[in-house]
């Protein structure tokens, strides 16, 4: 679990990198990924070597089509998300963003047949109120493209979570978080090149901003909530993404000058105490 919040806080300074980045938003998504892999591979071969049964490479077509599913997913996710930047507040994208529980929820349940228990949807319920009020009322007002898009994301991280929830009984951390890199930038690369997007940044900042998104949100932070994933049943670790916002909230004050507000505050304390409530609880209690 406490990987899992490391990972979680990770992650949330992405969209500030997104923000700051001098490329389009999809080849953002594509930096985000390939510039990480030389960490990854690095992290692959020690892994092996520490551990030579780790070197099972996928044998099967079933096993290749699911890293590519995951590559293919976690690469849906990115391009909503980093558009969603673009046309909406930071609070309201990393909320809906965040519906991502309801999606993993349902998913788990019907792939992974993992119980749901009324004390995980109570903390559920509770959690996705507070990141409603974390939103704040500007929500859907003159945004709406945005919030359509936090919220396909939304659908596309459920859907990974499964997934990778799923193949973490066959493969180690390092081979799911390497091949869903290699996998999802090259499903984003033709896109980028699709939109016309600037791909190459103009300054030095711009490659360092590019290097942080990689090294920090993906390699560092996605890395993490895989290896958790393989120790916290999928729903429950869906929740506990779901408070990914309030750091997001916290940075975007700092950094880019988003003041939240009393509301914001509010939810976010609210967030808290859904996460609470769920983590007692147990699949099918």
């Amino acid at each position: 679990m406490a990987v899992l919040i490391a990972g979680a806080v990770a992650v949330s300074g992405s969209a500030i990198f997104v923000r700051e980045s001098e490329v389009g938003p999809i080849a953002t998504g594509v930096y985000r990924m390939a510039l990480g892999l030389p960490l990854l591979v690095l992290w692959r071969a020690w892994e092996v070597r520490r551990n030579p049964a780790a070197a099972r490479p996928p044998a099967r077509p079933r096993e290749w089509l699911v890293l590519v599913l995951c590559g293919a997913l976690f690469a849906g996710d990115l391009a909503m998300w980093h558009l969603a930047l673009g046309h909406t507040r930071i609070a309201n994208a990393a909320f809906l963003v965040n519906m991502a529980p309801a999606f993993a929820a349902v998913g788990a349940y019907f792939v992974l047949q993992q119980p749901i228990g009324w004390r995980f949807l109570t903390g559920l319920a509770v959690a996705m109120a507070g990141a409603a009020l974390l939103a704040g009322p500007s929500l859907g007002q003159g945004q709406m493209a945005g919030d359509l898009m936090a919220l396909g994301g939304a659908g596309f991280w459920g859907a990974y979570v499964v997934a990778v929830a799923a193949v973490r009984r066959r493969f180690t951390t390092s081979q799911v978080m390497l091949w869903t890199a290699v996998f999802g930038s090259a499903t984003l690369v033709p896109i980028a090149l699709a939109a016309g997007e600037v791909l190459v940044p103009a300054t030095l900042h711009g490659w360092i901003i590019l290097l942080g998104l990689a090294l920090i949100a993906h390699a560092g932070g996605q890395s993490c909530i895989a290896f958790a994933l393989s120790r916290v049943p999928a729903a429950p670790a869906s929740l506990i993404l779901l408070g990914v916002p309030i750091p997001t909230v916290l940075m975007a004050w700092a950094i880019l000058g988003e003041q939240p507000s009393w509301h914001q505050a509010v939810g976010g304390a609210i967030v808290l105490a859904g996460i609470g409530v769920a983590q007692r609880s147990r699949a099918g209690s």
